[in-house]
């Protein structure tokens, strides 16, 4: 029998309803949901309201109703529609209570796309938000999620922690066991007779891990949707405390995930930018799961949770069976550190999210963040594999660069996304694989936090897939085929397949299968091998009629079930790009893909550039390396792998001019080169040119000139450029050559002369010579030489021209005048200082010589003239009128007579010469002073000796300098460091000779061998003695009774009186002494009386030299045998005191033990007042 029953896939399985059946694969998009308006605090008295958020990927259509409410919506696809329920119809106000068709229901229009529900509840100071699940999401057993229940210290009535549960369908029995902070209650049961009909139940403390169970006996296969959170609460941590100061308070609201979508990973990522971190929850649906959270592993049982402290590291949550985990944000105060100093700086209030798993990810949603009603700040946290986070996009944008690596789980990575960065309120999320997104916002106390959304698990799936690679699809393409496959959770007995209006319906009886676990649950696959095509995209309705196994142990009766699945086909992606349509031979040509918006959103591209090259960037650059032309091809494929047609566009690849230059020599310094362009075009007209002389100058002339004005090697280049943009460049070395530095020696000529010109080469090299004397003569043989000879007629000045040419072809040219002197110069010279000629110094002779017209152009002079002799010349060859010539003559100790002769000349053969001149040199002094060694300060004075003169020659000598007394030396007058002493000495002529040396006074330490010492015979004292100075050494004499003689301070212990000397050496070798007396006496004196009256008289039993019996004992007894003192070492005396208290008025006896050989000293002493 075929029953037309209701039945629609719920997480756990198959339940019943009372008109047909239906199940399908399952997300959070729908097309029926339930919500409830919970109670809450109102703010300031006024109550908050509540608004629906739907949002679909397609253009869809609905209703929104609450009891009499009802409210039409439309959405265009990926945008966003809001609709405020009217808070008198749907708020369900305090108690525990049932409330009559309260329940707020969204519906699609039929055969409209599915959508995406949010609910956001809001007012001044109050906001919570939760994701809504679809009606075939909801399940039948829940457990509750809350926080500590606390509110403000005198905060009033009001506060409670509270669950909701809607009647997703009539007459549904719901069991209930409660638990008040982690203790159970006692479970009772209500019923919801009415679809919409909302239970809340409210409790003064903490309501986690509350069971919320349809009951399986009446009501097995029916449906709910529950909530649970808080009215409003504050939430500190261990050293914050929330309910005083500045309080800022919440409700906390979110819709409670079935425990079949429970999941054992969750992403740990904390708020945003609030360095106290989040709070996290973790409840158990099962004895003896472990939990590893933040370093810590937890074991819990069924129903109970565990809560960590704030978190502020980034992590992975796991467990070995499945939980469910809240995050929380903390009251403002609480939630950061810095408003302890700034007050409201972090903004932020309570806040509860329940976190998807890692296993029920979403690849696409569209979610709005909303400012209600003073948020100020909208994030999103993002977790997503690692691998693909290149291809997370956010309105088509892609973000991956906001990702990080999660610590110790590489293969996740997440992403903090600040969406008031981005603006507006409407946020498209995309990638190739599943994701996990939280949506969240604070203000100034103020929150709200949901998950974007998520997939469910299922135990009825339909799916398409590829027969090629068994790869399941999600959306089709349109005009390829598939398979389809459909998992159950019984072995089905026949499946009816109608896969689209116009095809006959398929059927399989008895159709094989296959068993296959998903999660903890055993179930059955079919495949239906068809290879179906779609030609046009959108929604496409399959039904499978599925007919149930006898004794199926399913809660429905009926004997078929019909499974409605929406098939997505979509239209392939059209590529398109744009570029150039020419390009030049090795030039780089970009592609741009031009996005159509067809289709799924494109993530792969394939370029075939037509020369065996490809590329998959979305937007390459090619490089084609010859000419020719080219078809360039685009094919890209989408995110769910439709592939388009192919664009192809032809590109014209231009050759590349040749590019050549010339150069005209020669390539001289400051000389304008010109430059030749020699390129040639196989492929277009040259056009433009560019030089570079590679000396930092360009020209745009095809055929330039230049001048350099450097020597050197330069790199000329030259780009030619075609009128199609091609170039090339073509670089040649040149080398650009500096003229001969050149110049000639003036001759020095007279009248008399055959003038000789001399050329110098100071640079460079000279290939030909051409000379012009200046006189209008034309010697053709002459002028062309290197070292030519010219004839001048007469006297005057010439301007004598010198041009060059080098072997680069530079040339060069100097001009000089010259003077063709005459031939009769006036030969003249003076003795100065004739009077004080000494042999140890300079003679000085100045030239007066003159000639009438022309110069003087060499001076000879023979300072030690001899008729027969071979005689010295000095040679000056530019002289000048009044020139000082200095000649020092042998140094000699007696009077010698030389004589001089002058020679002026005015041209090589053209001179005068002086007659010869006597001349008288007096013997000078040779005096001598050796070097003198270091002295102390304590030094006597002592006889300069080294210093004299040697060779017997009459005069005076002086001594000058510090510390000089006539020809001693005192180092006392002279002082500590170095003193230059000068010895002069001055010969009856007057000649001087002086030399000088340098005498160091070093420092002498100073000593203090100490006072005098008295010792007992066999005692010993330490000699105190006393110095300045560093690196000294010391030595004791006699060394007869001292520990040591080359320290310091010894320790004397002689057998009789004795006298030390202490003798200090520096370490320039400067010494000074000391001396101290020991005196040694035979025994002490002891007093047999004395009287400690404080009066300043014998106050103590004081012995002289008593301690220096370093090891003696002294011991003093009473009459009755009693030791009232005791010490070792004599160095305090007995006051007549013991313990600080007064002893008696009468006779002690004592006991001294040298302890060095010496006898006992016994007897007694009187001690009186």
């Amino acid at each position: 029998m075929r029953l037309f029953l209701k039945i629609t896939l719920i997480t756990i399985g198959l339940f019943f309803s009372f008109d047909h059946l239906k199940a399908q694969s399952i997300s959070n998009e729908g097309t029926e949901f339930w919500v409830c308006f919970p109670d809450h605090v109102p703010s300031g008295g006024s109550l908050a309201s509540m608004s629906i958020f739907i949002t679909s990927k397609s253009n869809t259509s609905g209703i929104v109703s609450c009891g009499t409410f009802s409210q039409p919506y439309q959405v265009q696809a990926n945008a966003v529609i809001e609709v405020l329920v009217p808070r008198t119809i749907s708020f369900l106000g305090s108690g525990s209570k049932i409330s009559k068709n309260k329940g707020i229901k969204v519906t699609v229009d039929a055969g409209k796309p599915k959508v995406v529900v949010y609910a956001h509840v809001f007012a001044g100071f109050r906001s919570a938000a939760t994701l809504v699940l679809p009606y075939q999401a909801l399940g039948s057993k829940h457990f509750a999620m809350s926080y500590d229940q606390k509110q403000p210290t005198n905060a009033g009535t009001g506060y409670f922690s509270q669950l909701n549960v809607v009647a997703a369908d009539a007459n549904v029995k719901v069991n209930i066991k409660p638990m008040a902070k982690g203790i159970p209650g006692t479970p009772f049961s209500i019923t919801l007779v009415d679809k919409g009909d909302v239970y809340q139940y409210q409790d003064t403390v903490d309501i986690t891990g509350t069971v919320i169970e349809v009951d399986s006996l009446t009501s097995g296969c029916k449906k709910i949707a529950a909530f649970s959170g808080s009215t409003a609460l504050v939430l500190g941590t261990n050293t914050c405390n929330a309910t005083t100061g500045q309080i800022s308070l919440d409700p906390l609201l979110q819709q409670l995930y079935p425990i079949d979508s429970w999941g054992t990973t969750f992403p740990l990522v904390p708020f945003f930018n609030r360095n106290t971190g989040s709070i996290y929850r973790i409840l158990a649906s099962e004895d003896n799961t472990t939990v590893s959270i933040d370093g810590v592993s937890v074991k819990l049982n069924t129903g109970q949770f565990y809560s960590s402290q704030g978190i502020t590291n980034v992590s992975i949550i796991k467990s070995d069976k499945p939980i469910s985990v809240a995050q929380f944000a903390l009251s403002q105060s609480c939630n950061d550190s810095r408003n302890i100093t700034n007050p409201g700086s972090i903004v932020g209030d309570p806040d509860m999210v329940i976190l998807n798993p890692l296993e029920y990810s979403i690849d696409k949603i569209t979610l709005y963040s909303s400012n209600k009603l003073a948020i100020t700040e909208q994030y999103l946290n993002i977790t997503i594999p690692t691998k693909k986070v290149s291809s997370f996009k956010i309105n088509g944008i892609n973000f991956s660069a906001s990702f990080l690596s999660v610590p110790n789980s590489a293969e996740y990575s997440y992403a903090q996304i600040t969406l008031n960065t981005i603006g507006g309120s409407n946020f498209s999320l995309s990638a190739d694989t599943g994701f996990n997104a939280i949506a969240y916002g604070f203000g100034p106390v103020e929150s709200y936090a949901y998950s974007a959304g998520t997939s469910l698990a299922s135990t009825t799936l339909v799916n398409a897939i590829k027969r090629e690679t068994n790869e399941i699809i999600k959306i089709a393409c349109i005009n390829e085929s598939y398979d389809f496959r459909i998992v159950l959770p019984y072995a089905a007995t026949k499946l009816v397949w109608t896969l689209d209006a116009n095809s006959a319906p398929i059927t399989q009886n008895n159709p094989s299968y296959t068993m296959i676990k998903i999660g903890n649950k055993d179930l059955y696959e079919f495949k239906l091998i068809v290879q179906k095509s779609f030609a046009s995209s959108g929604i496409k309705p399959i039904q499978i009629l599925a007919s149930l196994p006898v004794n199926s142990g399913l809660c429905s009766t009926l004997d078929e079930e019909i499974i409605n699945f929406d098939f997505e086909v979509s239209d392939l992606p059209v590529a398109e790009f744009s570029s150039n349509n020419e390009v030049c031979v090795g030039g780089t040509l970009p592609f741009t893909y031009v996005e159509k918006n067809i289709g799924e959103p494109v993530n792969s591209w394939l370029w075939d550039f037509g020369d065996g090259t490809i590329s998959t960037l979305k937007n390459p650059t090619h490089v084609f390396p010859l000419s020719g032309v080219y078809k360039v091809k685009l094919t890209i494929k989408s995110n769910i792998g439709c592939v388009s047609g192919v664009f192809e566009k032809s590109i014209s690849v231009k050759k590349l001019p040749v590019a050549s230059l010339e150069t005209q020599s020669p390539l001289c310094v400051n000389t304008n080169i010109q430059f030749a362009d020699k390129s040639t075009s196989a492929d277009g007209n040259l056009t433009s040119w560019l030089w570079s002389f590679g000396d930092g100058t360009t020209s745009t002339q095809q055929n330039p000139t230049h001048l350099f004005t450097k020597s050197g090697t330069y790199v000329v280049s030259i780009t030619s450029s075609t009128q199609f943009g091609c170039s090339n460049t073509f670089s040649k070395s040149v080398i650009i050559n500096d003229p001969a530095e050149i110049d000639f020696l003036d001759p020095g000529a007279c009248i008399n002369d055959v003038v000789n010109f001399q050329p110098v080469i100071n640079k460079g090299n000279v290939s030909s010579w051409l000379w012009n004397f200046g006189d209008g003569s034309n010697d053709v043989v002459e002028k062309v030489k290197q070292l030519p000879k010219h004839k001048y007629l007469a006297t005057g000045s010439y301007n004598v021209t010198l041009q060059t040419t080098s072997a680069e072809g530079c040339i060069s040219s100097i001009t000089k005048t010259i003077t063709i002197s005459g031939a009769n110069p006036q030969v003249s010279f003076e003795l100065l200082d004739k009077d004080n000629l000494c042999s140890n110094k300079a003679v000085n002779f100045k030239n007066n010589s003159t000639i009438l017209f022309g110069n003087i152009t060499k001076v000879e002079i023979i300072y030690e003239y001899s008729v027969t002799g071979n005689n010295v010349i000095e040679t000056d060859i530019t002289p000048t009128n009044g020139e000082i010539y200095a000649h020092k003559y042998p140094a000699s100790a007696i009077n010698k007579n030389y004589q001089v002769v002058f020679r002026a000349y005015s041209g090589q053969v053209c001179f005068q010469q002086s007659a010869p001149t006597t001349i008288t040199v007096n013997g000078s002094p040779n005096v001598v002073f050796g070097a003198v060694s270091p002295v102390c300060l304590n030094t006597s004075k002592f006889l300069l000796s080294s210093a004299k003169e040697t060779t017997g020659i009459l005069g005076t000598a002086t001594l000058v300098g510090k510390g000089i007394v006539g020809n001693f030396f005192d180092p006392v007058i002279a002082g500590l460091g170095s003193h230059l002493i000068t010895y002069t000495f001055t010969s009856n002529k007057g000649c001087t000779e002086q030399v000088s040396q340098t005498i160091l006074v070093n420092p002498i330490p100073t000593v203090d061998a100490g006072e005098d010492l008295d010792i007992l015979l066999a005692g010993e004292k330490q000699i105190k003695a006393a110095v300045t100075g560093s690196n000294l050494k010391y030595k004791w004499t006699p060394s007869l009774g001292l520990s040591a003689d080359s320290i310091l301070n010894p320790i004397a212990s002689p057998a009789e009186t004795t006298k030390y000397t202490l003798t200090v050496t520096s370490k320039d070798g400067c010494i000074v002494a000391d001396e101290v007396t020991v005196t040694v006496h035979i025994d002490p004196f002891i007093p047999n009386v004395f009287s400690p009256n404080s009066d300043g008289i014998n106050d103590t039993w004081s012995i002289k030299y008593l301690e220096t019996f370093v090891n003696a004992t002294i011991r003093i007894f009473n009459r009755y045998g009693q030791e009232v003192f005791y010490a070792k070492q004599y160095n305090t005396p007995w006051d007549g005191r013991l313990n600080n208290v007064d002893m008696p008025v009468g006779v002690y006896y004592f006991m001294i033990e040298p302890n060095n050989g010496r006898n006992r000293y016994t007897g007694s002493v009187t001690l009186l007042r």
